[in-house]
């Protein structure tokens, strides 16, 4: 290569060093649908990180036998309201409860799982949760529902052996469930005796309330869904709990006009 080729060849390189940088291709545009399945998959993902967050309650058992409750026996349940001059106070903490059966009706099945999650300040905190032995095989319809196997609880406590510790936990404060006469009722004729001691609130309830009338039904799925709630690993226990006390919470801040977040309602608190 000749001098004039040489300095040719590196006039072009030297161009080439200064020219601007080709352009980025832009990003695709994402459809609507492509846009709602990553919001949706974030949201559960934040659902995710929210449920593996909660401290795990250590249960401590019990010898102590005692016999199930006769269902006629069962304390009257009365649901309360929430409207603005609801006392918030004695709402910043709470415990969301839900259970898994081996049926629906309480007299002659058993509680297969149990969660209570605690709520401190209206965010949760806390998770008092374990599987139960029950004195049958789980029937299939159960399984396929709950997904909860003989196999899953063959070495799981009885509930008369995790009664006091869930009845100690739960205290004496306010109860949320979505329908939760369901799990009371069943929880009572398994052997716990303190489900009259609480104020109770049924979101099913406060769905009916505060949900728009075009939504396609009252289940827990479906009305968190329209508070932005979008739960993983439904109908087991704890992440239905979970559910349930974060819509609690969303009903809350809609029936305060002075309220947005969970901050202004601690400031209410006094």
């Amino acid at each position: 290569m000749g001098i004039f080729d040489k300095l040719k060849n590196a006039m072009s390189q030297a161009k080439q060093a200064t020219a601007a940088p080709a352009k980025a291709p832009e990003p695709k545009k994402l459809s609507y649908s492509e846009r709602e399945a990553i919001y949706r998959q974030n949201k559960i993902n934040e659902f995710r990180e929210i449920l593996s967050g909660l401290r795990k309650v250590k249960i401590e058992l019990s010898e102590e036998k005692r016999n199930r409750n006769n269902a006629i026996e069962m304390p009257e349940i009365s649901p309360k309201n929430i409207t603005k001059s609801t006392n918030l106070s004695k709402l910043r903490d709470f415990i969301a409860i839900d259970t898994e059966t081996t049926g629906l009706k309480p007299g002659g099945n058993d509680v297969i799982e149990v969660s209570a999650v605690l709520f401190h300040d209206f965010e949760p905190v806390e998770a008092f949760s374990t599987l139960i032995k029950p004195r049958k095989p789980i029937p299939p319809d159960a399984t396929a529902v709950n997904g909860i196997t003989d196999d899953m609880v063959q070495d799981a406590p009885r509930f008369y052996e995790i009664a006091p510790a869930l009845e100690a936990y739960l205290k004496k404060l306010p109860l949320v469930g979505h329908n939760i006469a369901f799990d009371l009722r069943h929880l009572f004729v398994n052997g716990l005796g303190s489900v009259d001691q609480h104020v109770i609130y049924d979101t099913l309830a406060l769905s009916k309330k505060f949900c728009d009338d075009d939504i396609l039904d009252y289940k827990l799925a479906t009305v968190c869904k329209e508070y932005l709630i979008y739960m993983d690993d439904a109908h087991r226990a704890t992440a239905d709990a979970l559910a349930c006390g974060l819509l609690f919470v969303s009903f809350i801040l809609q029936s305060r006009d002075d309220c947005y977040d969970i901050g202004d309602l601690i400031s209410k608190c006094g």
